[in-house]
């Protein structure tokens, strides 16, 4: 596995600290990196309270843990999460119609594929509205957007592909495994956000 998310609440694995079986590899998700990306965003605009989440609810059987955890993580910090739900490329512009409309003070982007495809677009329409954003790969950034808070992916892979060569000379899966990246960074795009 590699980018799993949680495999243990999607029940890929029965634990992280227990390594049995035919499954190894890497998982992005934790959820202090929630917690970071919503801290990070409560820095960028301190006197927010309102945070809008843009998800798409088609996703929700694999990503809503990502919801729970953000939905944990926003109490703990003082945020009250509104959705935003965006099921198609085609609901963006509608979608940050209820955003803005809906009186958020900023923006936390949930990853799946579809808006991840979709990077650029969201970007352009969190700059249009001034609407400060935090997502959760960094690709988002690199397509325009404000600030992202991610395990390092291309690590990820690396490591990954260390483990294919160890497997492909006899190692068992098991043995191999280091669930969790260890390493987080930010990125972020310089820009005013003056009222």
């Amino acid at each position: 596995m590699i980018a799993s998310g949680d495999p243990v609440r999607t029940g890929l694995v029965a634990s992280l600290g227990r390594r049995a079986g035919n499954v190894t590899g890497l998982t992005y998700y934790a959820a202090d990196l929630v917690e970071k990306r919503l801290q990070l965003l409560k820095e960028i605009v301190p006197r927010a309270t309102r945070i809008r989440v843009l998800e798409n609810p088609e996703f929700d059987h694999v990503f809503g843990l990502y919801r729970e955890d953000t939905e944990r993580a926003a109490r703990t910090i003082g945020f009250r999460l509104v959705k935003a739900e965006v099921r198609r490329p085609q609901d963006l512009d509608r979608g940050f119609e209820r955003v803005i409309s809906g009186g958020g003070q900023g923006l936390l982007v949930l990853t799946d594929p579809m808006l991840s495809a979709n990077g650029r677009r969201i970007a352009e329409l969190a700059a249009q509205h001034r609407l400060p954003a935090m997502y959760w790969p960094s690709w988002f950034v690199e397509a325009g957007g404000l600030v992202a808070y991610s395990p390092d992916y291309d690590a990820m892979m690396r490591r990954a592909a260390s483990y294919v060569d160890r497997i492909l000379k006899g190692a068992r899966p098991a043995a191999s495994s280091s669930p969790r990246s260890s390493t987080s960074w930010s990125t972020s795009r310089p820009r005013r956000l003056s009222a």
